[in-house]
């Protein structure tokens, strides 16, 4: 199955007017995760990165959090941090460049750990965190590395009631569901309206 990019709909947000995703967590970086710029059709605009864009764009994150490192965990209106950004859009280089950076802020290795474990627990507004939104649009790179990098985490549930889980299980994207299960010590399989995973699961065959 596909990787979705987020659509307009009540779980979504729209796309700001940039010219790439690469633009988008840059200028959210540079402006301290400021509120978006929203397009005035208020579409989302699907962006293929070359491999060239993957790298120029880990390189233009790391560079601005060398400047200015507290941005990492600094929120924007909605409560995202960059973590959030690059989950939702699928940009698996720059979750990597944001936990490394993360790590590097201590020499001490136990609170390197613990700094890269803040940030993925962070929720935004919604109460979703990383893994809620790498779950939500079907990016399994994402995923991986959220997972295989807090495996002892016990993800609740959002705002709606949701899970990472439980949002991979009812939209039927059995790979992500299959890593969260294999990855994560305690995945959390609670829904909404006393419903689990596993009912998302079944009415996804149905």
């Amino acid at each position: 199955m596909q990787a979705t990019q987020p659509q307009q709909n009540s779980e979504s947000l729209t796309s700001p007017d940039m010219t790439s995703l690469v633009d988008l967590l840059a200028d959210l970086l540079i402006k301290k995760l400021m509120p978006y710029i929203w397009d005035t059709e208020n579409t989302v605009r699907p962006t293929t990165l070359t491999a060239s864009q993957v790298q120029r764009s880990k390189e233009i994150v790391t560079q601005l959090l060398e400047v200015c490192p507290e941005l990492l965990l600094q929120p924007n209106n909605n409560g995202d941090i960059a973590l959030h950004i690059a989950a939702r859009y699928g940009l698996d280089g720059i979750v990597e460049v944001l936990i490394g950076a993360a790590k590097a802020r201590h020499g001490d290795v136990e609170k390197q750990v613990e700094e890269a474990w803040q940030m993925l627990r962070t929720p935004n507004k919604e109460e979703d965190t990383a893994l809620h939104e790498a779950a939500r649009f079907n990016h399994l790179g994402v995923v991986k590395r959220l997972c295989r990098e807090y495996p002892d985490f016990s993800y609740s549930a959002n705002v709606a009631g949701k899970t990472p889980i439980y949002l991979a299980a009812e939209r039927g994207y059995r790979d992500l569901v299959s890593e969260i299960l294999d990855s994560c010590t305690y995945p959390g399989y609670q829904g909404p309206s006393g419903k689990t995973a596993l009912h998302a699961s079944c009415s996804d065959l149905q």
